[in-house]
């Protein structure tokens, strides 16, 4: 750790590790309540916060991406069945692999060595590379077998839902101040 995330405390990686080790529920414990705390945040910054972190969307906007990636996923694709269960248990504990090693860096970086306070940095887009994981790992629902044009069709109009509301947040922020 070169560059300390915080001044104003001491950053001690080695000291942060040592706590982890002797207390790894306790560990566990802080991450789940670091994640539940913090999720509308990270959810907010998984979704889009633009620039500097100084151009937001619209609420709505939130919402509407979350039942729209919600219903993505209940119309799935004819190809969710080719994908094994042994295949899925691998993508779901890579998932949480991540998810621990991210939470772990910034509890490096950000905490005090010993802190039991929230873990502090996350930020949503962190967890978009794995994002694709949790998204195969996702069981296929038999039972509300959709039309095969039905995902592709939500993941369009998602898309361009996405890159309208984007574009004009953009054309907002930066040209009409």
């Amino acid at each position: 750790l070169y560059i300390p995330g915080r001044a104003d405390i001491v950053i001690d990686p080695v000291a942060q590790w040592h706590y982890v080790m002797g207390d790894p529920l306790g560990f566990v414990a802080l991450m789940a309540r670091s994640l539940w705390v913090e999720s509308d945040g990270i959810y907010r910054w998984f979704v889009g916060t633009l620039g500097w972190g100084d151009t937001v969307l619209p609420n709505w906007f939130y919402t509407a991406y979350g039942w729209g990636l919600f219903a993505c996923l209940l119309a799935e694709s004819g190809g969710a069945g080719l994908v094994r269960w042994w295949q899925r248990a691998a993508l779901l504990g890579a998932t949480v692999g991540s998810v621990v090693l991210i939470l772990g860096a910034q509890y490096a970086s950000w905490n005090a060595p010993g802190s039991r306070t929230p873990i502090e940095g996350i930020e949503g887009r962190y967890f978009l590379p794995i994002a694709a994981f949790v998204i195969a790992a996702f069981p296929p629902l038999w039972r509300l077998r959709a039309p095969a044009f039905c995902a592709p069709l939500i993941g369009v109009v998602l898309a361009t839902i996405s890159a309208v509301v984007c574009l004009k947040a953009v054309i907002l922020r930066y040209y009409f101040p």
